[in-house]
């Protein structure tokens, strides 16, 4: 029983840690590849300014799911 409470706070302790890391590898990559396909002379291949932001905001801030994690 103790091994398995144990190994549940092991892991709900570094879970959170490694998502965020993952997440910003994510959004470092997608930000590389644009930069990438970019046209002769422009730093992005967004067209609208939505675009931009989507791609350089990062992905939605659900607070609930963080607060009840701390």
């Amino acid at each position: 029983m103790g091994e398995t409470v144990v190994g549940s706070m092991v892991f709900n302790s570094i879970f959170p840690i490694v998502m965020e890391i993952g997440f910003w590898g994510m959004r470092m990559a997608f930000r590389k590849l644009d930069s990438i396909r970019a046209p002769e002379g422009k730093n992005t291949s967004c067209i609208s300014l939505q675009q931009y932001v989507n791609l350089y905001s990062g992905s939605t801030y659900f607070m609930h799911f963080k607060y009840s994690g701390i």
